[in-house]
């Protein structure tokens, strides 16, 4: 009971840490801003009140506007910081809308004290042209309200939508130029503008780490690809060798890697992939299934095509559980989400640490039987290791697996391991599921790859 007491205070830990930390950090420029002025001065009258929320929420906004673009770096420390790379881009996502919110109210509060004495003033303020310090916070923002809406409401291919990202590095630093300009509370303060100035500062080095600089500062390594497998249901397995073996990736099994692809076919867009290899085999391999344009190309690629690999990322990992007695695992699979457990399997059969001890199930779904790639290479390994078990689980002969499903084919789930990759709507069924019979949310594991 000690051993799960501490596991869910490590899980509500990690699961919070990064709000925490964000929460730290917004209320030091708060404290700092209150500190500078009574507040009974601040929101005296009307026009004062409207000045200060108006301060407020642009020194808000500018924190987590900074902070997101910190998160943006996809730095290995930072996804252990905040509990994983996934749990890292949520937040980054959050704290970006919220930073959008506090930014677009920044010039309307402001605008109102103009409003109170003429509604031409106030619109004269919001548009271009007063002030050069004014116009790199208006630039900013039109940019930024351009490319969340694109971001939240389209659907471009996954490099469009990255590209935009990059973009609002651009937004951000127009942000900076007007903090750095206007005459503000941030200038009369040395607390305050030493605290916005070092967090500008960490945003625009990870702007310029992850997306001016990445080719150069970032660790890629050289692989090539050395054979192309074609398997059902539109899935290609790829194979890739490095091309100096004193480079060759270190990696756990279920991680996940970026890749990009030197072909005049694919393209050299830079995706993330699952990786389904073992460390424990010399190659390197992705399992792909076709689900758009730059997956489709896939299978045109070449034997002898470069590879350019990053990582590796990622804790979906069958071994990192924080409860080394919960050996008694459920792995659930969906369509492409097989890959992690492809590898995660790969390596009990040839790992080289004891994996007896694992008790393991694996539900493998599809929509039919001859959706099942890899089946006869995973029941081999089942036949192999009479502690891994593979199960089929077909929609068109049983509907979709349900957690009552798992708990009468496994004999329970209780005290159990349960790790799910596929499609969003089935992990978010499943996982509220397990929470309906109070399976511990620190023993549910997923991939989601929501990494923009």
């Amino acid at each position: 009971m000690k051993f799960v007491s501490l596991r869910k205070f490590i899980y509500k830990t990690q699961k919070n840490f990064g709000w925490v930390i964000t929460a730290v950090l917004l209320i030091i420029p708060v404290a700092l801003w209150v500190l500078m002025q009574p507040l009974s001065v601040r929101f005296s009258s009307s026009a004062s009140t409207l000045t200060s929320i108006g301060q407020l929420t642009g020194l808000i906004g500018i924190v987590m506007f900074a902070l997101a673009m910190i998160l943006s770096s996809r730095t290995k420390y930072l996804g252990a910081l905040f509990g994983g790379m996934d749990r890292l881009y949520r937040i980054h996502h959050a704290i970006g809308i919220l930073a959008f919110m506090f930014i677009l109210l920044h010039p309307l509060f402001l605008a109102g004290t103009y409003a109170l004495s003429s509604l031409r003033n106030a619109a004269l303020f919001l548009l271009p042209g007063l002030d050069v310090s004014i116009d790199f916070g208006i630039y900013s923002l039109l940019l930024l309200f351009v490319l969340i809406l694109i971001t939240l409401f389209a659907r471009f291919r996954y490099e469009i939508m990255k590209f935009l990202h990059q973009i609002l590095g651009v937004s951000f630093l127009l942000a900076a130029a007007h903090i750095v300009l206007i005459k503000s509370d941030i200038t009369q303060s040395i607390p305050l503008r030493a605290y916005i100035m070092s967090l500008i500062a960490l945003g625009t080095l990870a702007y310029v780490y992850r997306t001016l600089l990445g080719r150069i500062a970032i660790k890629r390594y050289a692989y090539v690809v050395t054979a192309v497998a074609a398997h059902p249901s539109n899935i290609v397995e790829i194979s890739m060798e490095p091309k100096d073996r004193s480079q060759k990736l270190s990696y756990l099994p279920g991680q996940f890697v970026f890749i990009q692809f030197v072909n005049d076919i694919v393209g050299d867009e830079k995706h993330p992939f699952s990786l389904s290899s073992s460390p424990y085999t010399p190659e390197l391999r992705i399992a792909v299934k076709a689900l758009g344009d730059y997956t489709t190309k896939l299978a045109a690629l070449s034997v002898g095509t470069e590879a350019r690999v990053e990582g590796p990322y990622g804790d979906f990992v069958y071994f990192k559980t924080f409860r080394p007695k919960n050996k008694k695992q459920i792995w659930i699979a969906g369509g492409s989400g097989l890959a992690p457990f492809l590898g995660m399997a790969r390596d009990i059969l040839y790992s080289a640490r004891d994996t007896s001890e694992y008790v393991i199930d694996l539900y493998y779904t599809a929509r039919s039987k001859a959706d099942l790639a890899f089946l006869d290479e995973l029941t081999a390994i089942s036949n192999t290791l009479k502690h891994f078990r593979v199960i089929p689980f077909c929609a068109d002969e049983k509907g979709y697996l349900t957690a009552s499903n798992v708990i009468e084919e496994s004999k329970g789930i209780s005290g159990k391991e349960i790790f799910v990759c596929g499609p969003p709507p089935m992990m978010k069924s499943l996982k509220q599921q397990f929470a309906d019979l109070d399976i511990p949310a620190y023993s549910v594991h997923t991939e989601e790859f929501k990494l923009l």
